[in-house]
């Protein structure tokens, strides 16, 4: 699930450009329900809960926004460097959402190396 989740992020992203500057919050809440949507799309194709699926990815993309609220106005590589840089924390997040399912899973992935 980590490998998808710089990948689902960075889709994701790009749906909040708008061609007027509103302010980041209005951005993020304008966009904030199709971004989970996609994201929980992309969780859900990998055999995630949809429920499930739901609350991780408002977790995850709410993580983003409380560590840097212009998150939405960086281009992809910075986009990609920043999520990199936080992507345990937004891994947490995602934890805390999910329990035990996801906490198995972070165990299976750090057992497997990945």
């Amino acid at each position: 699930m980590r490998k998808h989740l710089t990948i689902v992020t960075l889709a994701l992203l790009s749906l909040s450009a708008c061609n007027r500057k509103p302010s980041c919050k209005e951005a993020f809440e304008k966009y904030f329900d199709e971004n989970v949507g996609a994201c929980a799309q992309a969780l859900i194709n990998g055999g995630e809960d949809s429920a499930l699926a739901m609350k991780q990815c408002s977790c995850m993309l709410r993580g983003l926004y409380d560590i840097d609220s212009t998150f939405i106005l960086m281009n992809p590589q910075e986009q990609q460097v920043f999520i990199a840089k936080h992507i345990d924390a937004l891994y947490k997040a995602m934890e805390s959402a999910g329990g035990d399912k996801v906490q198995k899973e972070s165990e299976n992935l750090s057992a497997s190396g990945e």
